[in-house]
């Protein structure tokens, strides 16, 4: 019993002296936020991929090596809120002809709320467009496709899925289905067919170009969203 009324006794004395010494480590302060959108020339917004670097939004603090990655999102806008509180340098690259304009200086020194915009020019400008409501598992869309400054455009694609926002990469699953068609001109339409009935599909369209020997990442349309009506029954 001796024995350990010692131990406990010379545990709390070593507490005594050890834990004045712990203190919790202070909030880093990575209070910054930045949003803002990515449109082109003609205020239309510069479309992107959420889960790839496609589009991105690099932010460099005063004294760092390695940037803030922010990727732009399918609607061509980005959002992040854990910049740490100094001057940054921002930028984009991707799919773009950089400019000028495209690096920006802001100040998140005091925990800023930043607004940014971004304007820029696609390598490839696309447009999407639903022909007609679907009244069957049936729906056609036409396209059209700009490559800017004299971009050759290398693969068309049009992604159909139960999935949002469909890219080059969104394949099929047990809980969701893509179509993909390849088209090989520049304007033009295209139909998918065999659509399951009652259910809601994302449609939209890749295309890149080329850099060189290789190939660009994907500029993307705008989605358009249908919902293929409930099948009848006879």
């Amino acid at each position: 019993m001796k024995t350990k009324n010692i131990i406990y006794i010379l545990a709390v004395i070593c507490l005594t002296f050890i834990i004045p010494g712990c203190e919790i480590a202070p909030d880093p302060g990575f209070d910054g936020q930045i949003s803002g959108s990515v449109k082109d020339s003609n205020g239309n917004p510069v479309y992107s991929d959420i889960l790839a670097n496609t589009i991105i939004v690099n932010a460099l603090g005063e004294g760092d090596i390695s940037p803030i990655i922010i990727r732009v999102n399918g609607q061509g806008t980005f959002a992040y809120t854990k910049i740490f509180p100094k001057k940054q340098k921002i930028w984009l690259t991707g799919p773009i002809y950089a400019s000028a304009g495209d690096t920006v200086n802001a100040d998140f020194s005091g925990g800023q709320a930043v607004t940014q915009d971004f304007v820029v020019e696609p390598y490839i400008s696309l447009d999407l467009q639903l022909k007609s409501v679907p009244a069957d598992s049936t729906v056609t869309v036409t396209y059209s496709l700009t490559g800017n400054r004299g971009k050759v455009i290398a693969t068309r694609q049009i992604y159909c899925s139960t999935a949002p926002y469909p890219t080059s990469r969104t394949s099929s699953g047990p809980y969701y289905a893509t179509f993909t068609k390849t088209v090989t001109t520049n304007s033009g339409e295209t139909k998918f067919t065999g659509l399951k009935w009652g259910t809601r599909y994302y449609i939209r369209m890749g295309a890149n170009g080329k850099t060189g020997s290789a190939n660009d990442l994907m500029n993307y349309s705008q989605q358009i969203v249908i919902d293929t009506p409930v099948k009848s029954k006879k």
